[in-house]
């Protein structure tokens, strides 16, 4: 038939060129899209919508939004002054009770609560005492329980609660255990010291590192510089990030750490503690006593540190901390000219800089007391030097008992605290809990009290509030397409942005960043910051770029848009913190969906412990499904208090309202107004999903994520709260790609079903000139099916001499040959593979072509510079030919390219650090060049806390894909039942009978032994991975029953799968299309190598898929290894990549459960004995 249609139409003997085959795989694509996933389904649902449209209000929705974070702030404001009053009211009692130590507590009287991370007792308090602490002292927290307790109860998102004592003694609620006893001072801790000295300072620790520190003293057996170690690191560990020091260490000479400490004071942050800690650890005594040039050094540092008028930050209190065990070294400076010394440069600074010393031991000279005593009181003229009555005289303490020197220097604050009384609050900046809470704030207030007639500093009130309840309105803000919020303290540190983590995914200490450094790429700027940190309110409309994630921005970068953006600003109410709201001027409309006449009578909730599933239940790969509904899910974004949802447990009646609102019998008393006519609007695809059986023997999971925070998944399974589909690289690479079909490169799925990859593609509102994203569909299927419908699509991909690859448009391989070659696949691996490691010959034609452009982001979370790669085509295909032959072609309505390659020569270099996994690679090339996507250290000034390049065209990258914690698969709840997918891959003889088979491999390579299997045979996925036997399982255990060899051969002829019937006739369809694109050009006398374009529109006619075959003859002899183009065979059904794994669950094999690339499996949170799972494993895509 097509040879007669083509002579009738003048064309003799015509093959489709490769420019046509990529038309005619977009088809394909296409077919996909419509018939398997809905996409022109849901968009004609979404078209035929009423949509109401409202202005956005910036002026108004920021007022509102600062009034919410006002009236949080003062409700725990209030908390803790109510604590406080009641805390002097019980000093004043002076009731005592017995001290409950922490480290006491039996195990068998706490339960676990997720809101703390850990097994606690709700009806008490415990203590945790010094060594030297009076255990007779007055136990205020004991007093305090009920207090604490209805707190808790009235505000339940609430953290920690305590009182601190003078005395060292600390009561903290819920009581929980301790391993160890005596080992913790809150006195030295920040939130006590910011409470009693509310003022920051600067602080320079100056330490003796000379000979005679090797001795030991009185009452300690350690030696004096260790003791000297121990009390200096207590003080870095005293300071705040609103503090800033230095050390200088000395003996001869004085000498500073490496690095930006020389030069100047640092931000107290974690990070530069733990740095200037580890430089304390290293010091090592020799040499003689220079006390004339380590004080000089130590004022040098505040001299040469930017003042914090510049920074726009609080004056603070000036110190040197000076800690010796002798007398100095004449021969290196008199009496006379250390004083000398101390009064020109404290003169520079406008005598603002206090001097406290510390004499260590009883073995110091009279004379050296006297010195040391004369240099804190800054007593210029007993050295016959100029007196002057502008400088503030400190202290000198002499230390008999070495073992007191930790406790002596760790109070050095005291010196600074204030004549009156504090009333206020104060709130910390924000840390990363050491109990697993995230990024937390204390609010914490002094406590006072009368003794002896003196009125004094009694203790401090602190609670912990986590971060991502303060400020979940701003973090899950969206209002109109482009938009988001931020907030900054007085300094300009951020502490919340788009481009920080949300706190709910903080795992570890922030890097405190200028807000400068974020809005860097917003034209004007500053103006704005300024007036922040002075605390005014105002608007400006300047131009900016909007950072967009690619994906995930660790290996597929950003992209800037340039928009015109309108900021509003004012100071929160009571905080010393400002917000402002940014809103694109294109997109002041928010288009909503009006509400909806008719709902579903009936919803699958996930939650399957809490209402229990009544349609008939199967096994997914080792997690309970229903496969014949869509489980419901909202994303924190969907509630009105997003932190609620994600710190609290849900209950059953919770679930039950839940339904009953969505299905229009109950109010709402949790979601955002949206949500559920956004949730019955992609459920109604649900529908067709069920009635395209064809597709159901190759797709696992079919799933929609709406911009407000609905998402289902088919088959309905369990998931847990922290999954967020809108923080998933699937989700924002389909967003970035607006309006195309969107590939992933192949990862591993997380719950049995192999390497999948996933099709993706928006769907838009029914209005405006540029509708706006609405939600994303998307679906997985398995790498063997891909590339049998692509060679399909391409004949000329079977040949021997010819490579077919399609890439993404970051350069991330979607289909190879050797991901088909069982032999190659095992060796090299599939997933998340880069052109730049399989195929260099390629890849540096790309780059010397500019087909593939080398683009960075800076991680300032990480401190790495990422680098990525983008690939561009300046027309629809470019032909090569030069030391590599090759044509590629964009495949239109994609995010991918279709790569044919009929020569190669394996001698060009392309850079890549194969000895680490992708997303941790370093980069081994400074500037241009091929290398694989990496990354390298940033420059950054860690005592200023800024970029050291100033490069202001490397945009910020995103946030990372979040990390959460495996947890057990649904073992037990999956006991008796049959899988969804019914696989007896042992009863198929054939390969393509096999390939047609969900969850089964044909075996024919032996991974252990290197060789080709004699009589391949069909087996379980699990055992014989990408169809290599003893290869490991990327994601599970092989189940039981391991293969024999002595399983009979396999049949020349058998039944096909109906799948083959499916792929064929999909593949009828293509080949008619193919014919017409081939005639069309032929009667226009176009050569082979001319690229011709079809535009394939989502309302052309579909491929039909009702062909069938009942009889194939297997093209494979059993003998023999499958060669690439093996035929088509759906595969065994991907898990969803949107659903079910770890963050970054595509990145590592089985049986690594974290599988963000580069980084170490957190702690899991979750204990056994937690009454439903609450994290599971999620994938990258």
């Amino acid at each position: 038939m097509i040879l007669i249609v083509c002579g009738v139409l003048c064309c003799a003997s015509v093959l489709p060129t490769s420019a046509q085959s990529a038309d005619a795989f977009q088809v394909v694509l296409s077919a996909f899209a419509d018939d398997g996933l809905g996409v022109n389904t849901l968009q004609s649902k979404y078209n035929g919508l009423n949509y109401g449209s409202a202005a956005v209000d910036a002026q108004a929705t920021l007022s509102e939004l600062s009034g919410a974070l006002n009236q949080k702030f003062q409700s725990r404001k209030n908390i803790a002054l109510g604590l406080k009053h009641k805390a002097e009211d019980l000093l004043r009692q002076g009731t005592n009770n017995a001290l409950d130590e922490c480290c006491f507590l039996s195990k068998n009287s706490l339960t676990y609560d997720s809101r703390f991370s850990d097994d606690v007792n709700l009806n008490r308090q415990c203590n945790r005492l010094t060594a030297t602490t009076d255990n007779a002292q007055f136990n205020v927290g004991a007093n305090l329980v009920s207090t604490f307790k209805s707190n808790l109860q009235s505000n339940p998102t609430l953290k920690w609660q305590y009182f601190a004592s003078q005395e060292g003694l600390i009561s903290i609620y819920p009581a929980f255990k301790v391993q160890d006893c005596g080992s913790y001072d809150p006195r030295f801790r920040p939130w006590y010291v910011s409470a009693a000295v509310p003022e920051p300072k600067d602080v320079v620790l100056v330490i003796d590192k000379s000979g005679s520190m090797t001795s030991t003293g009185r009452g300690s057996s350690s030696s004096r510089m260790d003791l000297a170690k121990e009390a200096a690191k207590t003080v870095l560990d005293s300071l705040s990030p609103d503090d800033r020091v230095g050390v200088v260490a000395f003996s001869t000479a004085a000498e500073y750490p490496s690095g930006c400490y020389r030069n100047r004071l640092a931000r107290a942050t974690v990070s530069n503690v733990d740095k200037l800690k580890t430089y304390v650890d290293s010091l090592f005594p020799s040499g003689s006593t220079n006390y004339k040039e380590s004080l000089a050094s130590a004022f040098d540092l505040f001299i040469q540190s930017p003042s914090r008028s510049d920074e726009n930050v609080a004056p603070a209190d000036k110190v040197i901390l000076f800690l010796t065990d002798g007398e100095p070294t004449n021969s290196l400076g008199s009496n006379t000219a250390i004083m000398q010394a101390i009064r020109d440069k404290n003169q520079v600074l406008g005598f603002k800089v206090v001097i406290l010393t510390y004499g260590m031991g009883d073995g110091i000279p009279s004379s050296g007391e006297t010195l040391l005593q004369k240099i804190a009181e800054q007593a210029y003229g007993y050295y016959g030097v100029a007196s002057t009555s502008l400088s503030t005289a400190g202290v000198s303490d002499i230390v008999r008992t070495d073992s007191n020197i930790r406790q002596e220097l760790g109070s050095y604050y005291s010196f600074f605290e204030p004549d009156a009384e504090l009333l206020e609050p104060l709130i910390s900046v924000p840390y990363y809990d050491l109990f697993g809470l995230g990024l937390v704030l204390t609010i914490s207030v002094p406590v006072y009290s009368t003794q002896n007639g003196k009125r004094g500093l009694a203790g401090v009130i602190g609670i912990d509030i986590a971060l991502a309840d303060l400020v979940s309105d701003i973090t899950f803000f969206k209002r109109g397409e482009l938009s988001y919020a931020f907030i900054i303290d007085s300094s300009g540190v951020t502490l919340t942005h788009p481009l920080l983590p949300v706190p709910t995914n903080v795992k570890e200490p922030p890097t405190y960043i200028d807000i400068s450094t974020l809005e860097y790429q917003t034209v004007g700027f500053d103006e704005i910051r300024t007036a922040m940190l002075n605390g005014s309110s105002g608007s400006r409309v300047l131009n900016t770029q909007w950072t967009v994630p690619l994906g995930d921005s660790k290996m597929e970068g950003v992209r800037l848009d340039s928009i015109q953006a309108q900021y509003n600003w004012q100071p929160i109410s009571g905080t010393t913190y400002s917000l402002c709201l940014v809103v694109a001027r294109d997109f002041t409309t928010d288009y909503t969906l009006s509400s909806l006449s008719s709902l579903p009578s009936s919803y699958l909730y996930h939650r399957f412990d809490l209402i229990p599933p009544t349609q008939s239940k199967c096994s997914q790969f080792g997690r309970l499904a229903v496969f014949n509904d869509a489980s419901v899910k909202i994303s924190p974004e969907g509630f009105k208090d997003p932190f609620a949802y994600l710190d609290l447990e849900q209950t059953a009646s919770q679930a039950n309202e839940y339904v009953s609102y969505f299905t229009g019998r109950g109010s709402n008393t949790y979601f955002n107004p949206t949500v559920r006519d956004s949730l019955a609007t992609i459920h109604s695809v649900v529908s067709k999903w069920l009635q395209a059986n064809d597709f159901t023997n190759f797709i696992v999971w079919r799933y929609v994520g709406t911009e407000d925070g609905a998402f289902i998944v088919l088959p309905g399974i369990q998931q847990v709260k922290e999954f967020d589909h809108l923080q998933r690289p699937w989700y924002k690479r389909t967003i970035a790609n607006k309006g195309d079909i969107v590939l992933s490169s192949p990862y591993v799925d997380g719950f049995g079903a192999g390497y999948v990859i996933t099709l993706s593609h928006t769907i838009l509102s029914g209005r405006g000139a540029d509708p706006q994203v609405m939600a994303v569909a998307a679906m997985d299927f398995t790498i063997p099916f891909m590339w049998t419908e692509l060679t399909r699509s391409m004949s000329q991909c079977q040949n021997s001499g010819t490579r077919c690859i399609v890439i993404d448009n970051a350069g991330f391989v979607v289909i190879h040959p050797d991901f088909v070659d069982p032999r190659l696949a095992s060796e090299k691996g599939v997933d998340n593979k880069h052109i730049t490691e399989m195929e260099k010959d390629l890849a540096a034609s790309f780059v010397s072509k500019s087909i593939m452009i080398k683009s960075r982001c800076n991680d300032f979370q990480k401190k790495t510079v990422n680098v990525f790669w983008k690939v561009e085509l300046s027309r629809s295909s470019v032909s090569i030919s030069d030391s590599v032959t090759y044509d590629i072609y964009e495949i239109s309505q994609t995010n991918a390219f279709l790569i044919v390659s009929t020569r190669w020569t394996g001698s060009s270099v392309c850079h890549c650090d194969i000895t680490k996994r992708l997303g941790s690679r370093t980069c081994l090339l400074s500037g241009a060049g091929c290398e694989c996507p990496c990354n390298r250290s940033l420059s950054y000034n860690e005592c200023e806390g800024v970029d050291s390049t100033n490069d202001l065209s490397v945009p910020v990258c995103p946030p990372s894909v979040p990390l959460v914690a495996l947890v057990p698969q649904e073992s037990d709840a999956t006991a008796g039942l049959t899988s969804c997918f019914n696989v007896d891959c042992k009863s198929k003889r054939g390969k393509s009978d096999c390939f047609g088979v969900v969850g089964c491999e044909w075996c024919s390579y032996d991974d252990t032994s290197d060789s080709t299997i004699s009589s391949p045979y069909c087996d379980d996925s699990h055992r014989c991975p990408l169809g290599s036997r003893g290869l490991a399982f990327p994601t599970a255990q092989p189940p039981p029953d391991p293969p024999t060899d002595n399983l009979p051969p396999p049949s020349d002829e058998g039944e096909s799968s109906p799948v083959i019937g499916i792929a064929v006739g999909v593949s009828v369809a293509v080949v008619v299309v193919v014919i017409v694109v081939v005639l069309a050009a032929c009667c226009r006398h176009k050569s082979n190598h001319t690229t011709v374009r079809t535009t394939t529109s989502h309302s052309q006619p579909q491929p039909s898929t009702s062909v069938q075959m009942s009889k194939t003859k297997d093209p494979y002899p059993s003998s023999s290894q499958p060669p690439p183009s093996h035929p088509s065979a759906p595969p065994p059904p991907a898990y969803n990549a949107a659903v079910d794994l770890p963050p970054g669950g595509n990145q590592l094999p089985y049986p690594t459960a974290y599988n963000e690339p580069g980084y170490p499996p957190p702690s899991n949170p979750y204990p056994t004995s937690a009454p439903y799972p609450t994290s599971a494993p999620y994938p990258q895509y």
